[in-house]
Parts: C-alpha cells; structure tokens; sequence
C-alpha cells in the first residue's frame, strides 16, 4: 500500500488533507451542540446492553491491535524499538488502531445521549480528536515498528479500560478495584511513550506529533 519514497511528503503535514479531518470537524460540531440537544431531548434510557458490546467491541480491537504491534516489535527486539522501515504487520496494527478511533469517537456520543455531560472535559474531547488524526497519520506515513511500540504500549492500556467501562455498565452499581491501577498505569505508559519520542527524535529523526506543527 505504501513506498517509502512517499513518506514525509510535503502534503502530508496538512491535517485538513486527511481522510479523518471532516470526521473531526463533525465530531467537534456534536460536541459543540450537545447543550442544545440535552436542553431539547430527554436522557435515553436502556443502553446498558448496547454499551456492554460497544467497550467489548473496543477492547477487542485494541487486542487485535497489540497482537499485531507485538508480533512487528519481538522479531527485531531490541532495535525495532526504533526500527523506522515498513513493516506490514505494524502496518497492520496501525490500521485497526485508527477504524478503533474512528469508533471510540461514540463514547462521547453515548455521554451525550445520557446527559453525562460532566465527563465531556476539554481534555476528553481533545483526547478523541487529536488521537483520530494522529492515528491516520501514523497508518499512511509511519506504519514501522517504533512507532508499533507506542501504539501497543497504548492499546494495551485501551484493552483494560474498555474491559473496565464493559464491567461497570454490566454492574453499574459495583466499581472494580483496580481503578486506581488503571489510572497508575496510564501514567506509566505516558512517560515511556515520552522517552521513547525523546530519544527518537534526538538519535533517530523522527517524531509523533509532527502533524501538529
């Protein structure tokens, strides 16, 4: 699907040519009129079994995801850690984490739906739309191991949260006790993640976040 000859095109920093950016621009726009919907129309009720297969679905995918990261990331361990050629497995992975952002774009749509607004934080919002865009972005330009370590890194986060979001809309009124673990090691994976892109952009010339500058 891809040549590295096409990489890093000039093009490819500009977020409105990618295919996710009207989906974003959409994504915002509910957001942005939520209040009008919630002032209009009663919370639904009755989406309990519906979120149940929504966080197993994402959970799923997310495992998928990390199957395919780690299978690209043990051949060539420790050095595909910033192996920065095509691999088709990180490939691979790369593209099921991005249809994976496409869909975790319904959590907030569910928050909408039953006027849970309070957990529609900047941050939350921000999360969904910018992880949208850089999940295209690593699938067209940088489908290679190192970057298949962040991603599996990620996704094996997303694998325990939306198994957790599946436990506590199965049982609404019982909260696991690993939350706190959860939180703990979300932390974690964020302060690997940044040294590896410290150490990438500093030994290895590349860098995540390209897209937003």
């Amino acid at each position: 699907l891809f040549h590295p000859s096409e990489y890093w095109t000039e093009g490819v920093y500009n977020v409105t040519l990618l295919k996710s950016f009207p989906l974003g621009v959409a994504y915002l726009g509910v957001v942005f009129l939520s209040p009008l919907w919630i002032r209009t129309f009663p919370p639904i009720g009755g989406l309990r079994k519906l979120m149940i297969a929504y966080n197993l679905l994402c959970a799923i995918l997310s495992a998928y995801s990390v199957l395919y990261a780690g299978v690209a990331l043990v051949e060539g361990w420790p050095h595909s850690l910033f192996d920065l050629t095509l691999d088709t497995r990180a490939q691979h992975a790369l593209h099921v984490y991005w249809l994976t952002k496409k869909i975790e774009l319904m959590d907030t749509v569910f928050m909408i739906l039953r006027h849970k607004t309070r957990q529609m934080s900047f941050l939350h919002v921000y999360h969904h739309f910018s992880m949208l865009l850089a999940s295209e972005f690593g699938y067209t330009n940088g489908p290679w191991p190192a970057v298949g370590f962040v991603l599996g890194m990620n996704s094996v986060i997303h694998v325990l949260l939306y198994y957790y979001y599946a436990l506590t809309a199965l049982s609404p009124g019982q909260r696991p006790l690993w939350k706190k673990t959860l939180t703990v090691l979300q932390l974690v994976q964020f302060y690997i993640g940044l040294v590896h892109q410290v150490v990438g952009y500093f030994y290895y010339g590349f860098c995540y976040y390209a897209i937003f500058y």
